[in-house]
């Protein structure tokens, strides 16, 4: 009998797993193989592309140059300064770029400025700022950015005027601050001017609403705080006057109605002396002196009660005394 032998195919498979590892490995490195080339291939792409569109935006630049320096040949000082603004930053040809604004910012910024002190001499000084700030570049930039502020203090000193005018309207003043454009160096200070001027114009305006509510209702006491909290802007003035004329008309009023009930209690009238007193509000100080002659009237009224039993009582015993003494009174009964 053959003994039991392991069969050889069994014995092959020991050089089979050696033999997968190989060939996973091979195509672990031939993936990372194709992984690396198709990176470096994409990254050749992307860095080819990226120095075309730099060759083609240099081409652009010195296609622009050109021009600015054909116009400037030619006196275009303007076209010059135009087509040197699009001429990229980071453009290889500075020295060139350089040499132009030199050339053409200085002459058209001095034709530029000329123009803006003609608008600024004809009291356009928004149209005169405009035009000035045209001029960022150049040996005029430092001319054009003083001409600018100078421009713009004298609108805020005319809006100023304007504001503090004893007749002034807020809208007229706001308009003009309103001309100085943002990239002036005292925008902020209009913008602030604007806020400030139109937030003191409520102010007053709601002062004097609650004034007139106060008066209406009798409360001059809170009518009189309400006219102290306004400003003393010349424009408000007439108004503020006006409500104080009518707080006094208001409190001459109530005076005079306590002075007649308190002249009613003195006559012995406490009917028309608490008629009087009901009239008055019931805000401070009124409100105290209507308690007082209201309390006067109680205790005048008990008053008179009592004097009105106590002569009731003495007439009624002086007719029987009197009935007494009469002769034969008795008899006749």
């Amino acid at each position: 009998m053959v003994p039991n032998q392991q069969p050889k195919p069994e014995k092959s498979k020991r050089y089979l797993y050696p033999l997968a590892v190989l060939i996973s490995l091979a195509v672990i490195l031939s993936s990372g193989s194709l992984i690396g080339f198709f990176y470096v291939a994409w990254q050749s792409r992307i860095d080819l592309e990226q120095s075309q569109q730099k060759h083609k935006q240099d081409r652009a630049d010195w296609h622009q140059l050109d021009q600015a320096s054909e116009a400037a040949a030619k006196g275009d000082y303007r076209t010059c300064v135009a087509k040197l603004s699009d001429v990229s930053a980071q453009s290889p040809y500075q020295n060139r770029f350089q040499a132009l604004i030199n050339a053409c910012h200085g002459p058209s910024g001095a034709e530029i400025l000329a123009n803006a002190e003609k608008a600024a001499a004809e009291g356009r000084l928004r149209d005169a700022i405009m035009t000035a700030l045209q001029v960022k570049k150049g040996p005029m930039a430092a001319t054009a950015q003083q001409r600018i502020e100078v421009w713009s203090r004298r609108i805020i000193a005319f809006a100023t005027q304007e504001y503090t005018a004893p007749t002034a309207k807020l809208d007229p003043a706001l308009e003009k601050l309103r001309a100085i454009p943002q990239d002036s160096p005292l925008y902020e200070t209009s913008q602030s001017l604007i806020e400030q001027w139109s937030q003191e114009w409520a102010d007053n305006s709601h002062y004097i609403q609650v004034a007139d509510l106060a008066i209406a209702t009798g409360d001059s006491q809170r009518a009189a705080q309400a006219i102290e909290q306004m400003t003393s802007h010349p424009a408000w003035q007439k108004q503020r006057n006006q409500q104080r004329l009518k707080i006094k008309q208001v409190q001459q009023a109530f005076n005079s109605r306590i002075s007649r009930a308190e002249q009613a209690l003195r006559e012995n009238k406490p009917k028309q002396a608490a008629e009087l007193a009901r009239q008055l509000p019931n805000y401070q100080p009124w409100h105290t002196r209507k308690l007082t002659i209201l309390a006067e009237v109680r205790d005048l009224e008990r008053q008179l009660g009592w004097q009105a039993i106590a002569i009731g009582a003495g007439v009624a015993a002086a007719t029987i005394a009197i009935m007494k003494s009469v002769p034969g009174k008795d008899s006749c009964g």
